[in-house]
Parts: structure tokens; C-alpha cells; sequence
């Protein structure tokens, strides 16, 4: 159900293509597969993201102005090695403040940011590493996790606390209340779908996953993978704040992904954050990637 695998010589072309086509915004981190914003923030903690599949996408959306510094991008989670890891880490490293490293679910990778982890300790570099999801679902046919959501709710948390100049403690432990207060599940389409059912479905899951209730509000991402399009992603989008309405809950921001990711066939991947006003607070700060912009957010419904 997945696109074909990507080797290390095309993630490298990958991203010399970005910083290429967006030269005021990017630049390469050095000899690394990984890509950071052209003016970072100079005296605060550094985020650094990474992972292996899918992490391409994710550059658009989350690197960027009170968002993630630096994208680390494996072309599978073996690529994604400590010292890949710990020399990003001292590219971006601004003295004190430390580092926060945010990455996604596979114990490989897990495994590895802890590891470069420990090696930044060694040589007195502050740093942690937070995980996109604590608790992953029973797998199920035609289910799986959907960390993206996770992701870019995390990110934009933490880049907020960061511009607010929050130590590297702080920021962490926002980031993994953000976590645990966030789901998504990414649900494989067959051939005949009624988009609204699939959305109804999608939601009941999500719900009984969360233990989201009336009264609660919560931030919302969608995306779309293979044949499903943004104009069905933006139809669905309809479908999930009627069934987020009808449920009694607070719709806060609804994220829709510009970009279509790879898979065979058509999937819809739906998070959501419930959201407290402390997390409030730092989400609705301004961001700005190349394709993901908020001036402020407000209650949509």
C-alpha cells in the first residue's frame, strides 16, 4: 500500500531541488539529507525534525517561521543513523539553549535520535528528543497510524514556545503534552466509497481512540494519499466539521494538506489535537512555511 522506496542519492537531489527552487527560504545542512530554514533563530532552542517516509513532504508544511529550524529527511529508517542525526544537531546547535529533536514512530528511528541524543551529551551539547505518537493503535485491516497530524500540531506548539523563548524543559514538555493529547488515523479507501461514510468512520475511530467528548475543543489535519485529490479532501473536510458539530465538539483549525502523498489506491488521513488554552496559547501564534500560513487562529464553530 505504500510508493516505492526512495534511495539516499534521491533524497540528497530531493532536497537540493527545494533549496533550488526556494533559495530565500532553505539551504542544505551541510553534506546531510537534511534542510533548515535560511535565517534560523539565533538565540533560541533549535527544533530539528526527522524521519524517513513521507519526511520529504513534510518540509512545506513545517519548516519555517516559529515552526520547525531544520528537517532531517532518511531515505529509510537504517539511513537515518546517529551521526546523520548528532551532525545536524551541531549544524543547528545555538549554545545554551539546547536542542529539541522531534521524531516519528519507528523503533529504529527512536532508537537513533536517543542515540544521537547521548552523543550530543557527551560533548556538552544540551538536547531531547520527543516521539510523535506515545501509544499506537491496534492495527486493523485498511487502518493504520497517521503521525502527520501529530507532527505538524507538535511542531507548532514547540516553534511557538521556542520564539517565546521557553527553556529547552519547557518546550519538551509541552511537545509531549501536545502527543498525548493527539491522534490520527490514516483509513484505506476501496474501490466504490462514499467519502461521507469513510469520514464518519474515520471520526467514530478517532473518538473512541481519544476519548474526545462534547464540550471539548480539539485542531484538526487532513490529507489526502494516492487518487484521493485535494477536491475530495476539501469535500471531506465538509463531512468531518458536520460530524465534529453534531457531536457537540469545538472545531478550533482545520489543517488541510496541499500535498497528495503517495499510495496505491486512495487513503484519507484525519488527526486530531484536543486542545487545552495553555497548547492553545502557543498554537495560535503566527507561522509561515512555504505552504502552511496562520496570522492567528480562532473558534471556527
Amino acid at each position: 500500500m505504500q510508493g516505492k522506496k526512495t534511495s539516499k542519492q534521491e533524497i540528497l537531489r530531493c532536497l537540493s531541488g527545494y533549496v533550488e527552487n526556494s533559495p530565500e527560504r532553505y539551504e542544505l545542512v551541510l553534506d546531510l539529507p537534511a534542510i533548515r530554514v535560511k535565517a534560523p533563530r539565533e538565540t533560541e532552542t533549535a527544533l530539528v525534525i526527522g524521519g524517513s517516509e513521507g519526511w520529504t513532504e513534510m518540509i512545506t508544511m513545517m519548516l519555517g517561521e516559529n515552526l520547525a529550524d531544520a528537517v532531517i529527511c532518511g531515505a529509510d529508517s537504517a539511513a537515518l543513523d546517529p551521526n546523520t542525526i548528532m551532525r545536524t544537531g551541531l549544524a543547528m546547535n545555538r549554545g545554551e539553549k539546547g536542542i529539541l529533536f522531534i521524531c516519528g514512530n519507528n523503533e529504529q528511528e527512536k532508537d537513533n535520535f536517543l542515540y544521537a541524543d547521548s552523543l550530543l551529551d557527551e560533548v556538552d551539547i544540551r538536547s531531547k528528543v520527543a516521539f510523535s505518537c506515545q501509544h499506537p493503535m491496534e492495527p486493523s485491516e485498511g487502518v493504520e497510524l497517521f503521525l502527520t497530524g501529530n507532527m505538524l500540531f507538535s511542531v507548532k506548539v514547540a516553534g511557538a514556545a521556542a520564539s517565546c523563548d521557553k527553556p529547552l524543559e519547557e518546550i519538551d514538555k509541552l511537545v509531549r503534552q501536545t502527543r498525548n493529547n493527539s491522534s490520527g488515523i490514516k483509513m484505506y479507501l476501496g474501490e466504490k466509497y462514499s467519502l461521507r461514510k469513510e469520514v464518519e468512520q474515520t471520526l467514530f475511530l478517532l473518538l473512541n481512540e481519544t476519548g474526545i467528548r462534547k464540550g471539548d475543543t480539539v485542531c484538526a489535519f487532513m490529507s489526502g494519499f494516492g487518487m484521493l485529490g485535494n477536491a475530495e479532501l476539501n469535500l471531506a473536510s465538509t463531512y468531518l466539521r458536520a460530524g465534529l458539530q453534531k457531536k457537540g465538539i469545538l472545531l478550533h483549525d482545520l489543517v488541510l494538506s496541499p500535498i497528495t502523498q503517495a499510495c496505491s489506491g486512495a487513503a484519507l488521513g484525519i488527526a486530531l489535537f484536543c486542545a487545552s488554552d495553555e497548547l492553545l496559547r502557543y498554537y495560535d501564534m503566527p507561522c509561515r512555511a512555504q505552504f502552511f500560513e496562520r496570522a492567528g487562529v480562532g473558534a471556527q464553530s
